[in-house]
């Protein structure tokens, strides 16, 4: 699963993005990866190791969910 959105705002100069993928890692563990930042730049990352996919999935669509109430958008 993988989720990339957007928030352009023109009038304040914004543009940002915020990516969140659900993979497996090497430990057999499964990863909620958020990378966010300015469109253009490296973005800041982080991960969170869970139990299952089933948990890991709920998360990343909790933090869509968040996000796109707060103004991004997903990119087509």
């Amino acid at each position: 699963m993988k989720v990339y959105l957007e928030r352009i705002v023109p009038a304040s100069r914004m543009a940002r993005f915020y990516v969140i993928v659900v993979q497996a890692n090497l430990l057999g563990e499964w990863t909620v990866v958020r990378e966010w930042g300015r469109i253009g730049w490296g973005g800041t990352v982080r991960d969170t190791p869970h139990i299952s996919e089933a948990i890991a999935i709920e998360i990343a669509d909790r933090l869509t969910t968040s996000k796109l109430r707060r103004g991004y958008r997903t990119r087509v």
